[in-house]
């Protein structure tokens, strides 16, 4: 009890270091964004709760008094279970917190995301001595179960105003490939995403979002408790919106982060933590910055 008690006193402290991120109102990286991040290791299923929250902060160049600062936090339980020996099911149900402070005034939402399912395929695995290899591939389908409703006749209204929505509209398909090798109590893991997305009812279109994620770990075990720190990269690059099939300009671009976190399990309880840090970007012709990502889970293994 004591260990689980320690456990939640990290993950709180976790949350409380990142809840004052904010992020942007036109690059349009915020709603709809997905990260899949490492899985806790389960023989059956598992299912927890997840926190990530995004950073943004965008100031248009020529006019200083255009700024924006939102913030984009999502609370949602994931959960997933292998089907045999090779098929594994996942599942996210994210709610929304969306909060913008613009020059415009400040607008906030929250409420159910949008909910995402994925299936994995196990294509291979090994193990000779003290290596063992896992390759899997996968595919889901994002549902437009957020709340989305802009009414672009209004005047109050822009093409930016879709960022702060709980949802996107639209139903999207995502692809997903895993490889992950272990050498005694070493690891690495990378993940690639490719997210492709339909416009909505509004002829509205987040544009499609590819990323990559590798992170080298080391585990530490004693008795019950096991203990993984992890260091990496995180790449991810989102092209641009559209609107009635034209472009949006001032939205989308890339960015490198640098990748720490901290994995850990006491018997059947996981705890994870992870912050991303930006190295070179372009969102927005440099007009949008990122800042620091924050991530943490609470899962149970079964």
């Amino acid at each position: 009890m004591k260990t689980l008690k320690l456990l939640i006193i990290i993950l709180v402290i976790t949350v409380a270091s990142v809840s004052e991120l904010r992020a942007c109102e036109i690059c349009g990286c915020g709603t709809g964004n997905f990260y899949l991040g490492m899985v806790p290791k389960f023989n059956s299923k598992f299912v927890g709760i997840r926190y990530r929250t995004l950073s943004y902060r965008t100031y248009i160049q020529g006019s200083p008094t255009e700024f924006s600062k939102d913030n984009y936090q999502t609370m949602e339980i994931w959960g997933g279970w292998n089907l045999g020996k090779r098929w594994q099911m996942m599942t996210f149900i994210p709610y929304q917190m969306n909060q913008r402070i613009t020059d415009d005034g400040n607008k906030s939402s929250a409420g159910l995301g949008d909910i995402t399912v994925i299936t994995n395929y196990k294509v291979w695995s090994n193990g000779v001595s003290l290596v063992s290899q896992q390759f899997w591939i996968g595919a889901g389908v994002k549902l437009a179960t957020g709340h989305y409703k802009i009414d672009f006749n209004d005047p109050e209204n822009n093409l930016g105003d879709p960022n702060g929505q709980t949802g996107t509209g639209s139903t999207d398909f995502l692809l997903n490939a895993n490889h992950s090798i272990t050498y005694w109590n070493w690891g690495l893991n990378t993940t690639a995403n490719y997210k492709v997305n339909s416009a909505n009812t509004d002829q509205f279109k987040f544009g499609n979002r590819f990323s990559v994620n590798m992170l080298a770990y080391h585990r530490f075990t004693a008795k019950s408790f096991n203990i993984a720190p992890a260091v990496g990269a995180f790449f991810e690059h989102a092209a641009g919106n559209t609107y009635q099939e034209q472009s949006i300009a001032l939205t989308g671009g890339h960015a490198l982060f640098a990748s720490t976190g901290l994995e850990m399990s006491y018997k059947k309880i996981a705890l994870g933590v992870s912050i991303q840090s930006p190295l070179s970007q372009n969102y927005s012709a440099h007009q949008t910055v990122s800042k620091t990502r924050g991530l943490s889970h609470l899962t149970f293994t079964f």
